[in-house]
């Protein structure tokens, strides 16, 4: 990441084992607490990439755009109102997202 120009500057995770946290997937509060560490996040114009629908719940739940990667459940059916765009596997989203910010 860091060699092409990219960083990570907080990684977020549920430590809460109730799965009806504000913390917990799909649930938005990992959003909102990387929100509240770095207010110029906008969500509007962020994106999450999963491979679960409640990845995909999260994302709208936190008014972001979605991306399913789909290795781990190909056989998801598309179009589905929950995803904005789906790829076959992270390195063709990357790649993409590559192109995109070249142009």
């Amino acid at each position: 990441i860091n060699s092409s120009g990219g960083r990570i500057d907080k990684i977020y995770f549920a430590t809460d084992l109730d799965d009806e946290s504000i913390n917990r997937k799909p649930q938005p509060g990992m959003a909102l607490r990387a929100k509240a560490d770095s207010p110029a996040i906008e969500f509007s114009k962020s994106m999450i990439a999963g491979n679960r629908l409640t990845d995909m719940q999260f994302g709208r739940n936190a008014g972001m755009h979605t991306i399913f990667i789909l290795s781990t459940d190909p056989d998801t059916s598309l179009p589905n109102s929950l995803i904005d765009a789906a790829f076959d596997d992270l390195l063709s989203f990357a790649k993409a997202v590559k192109h995109l910010t070249k142009t």
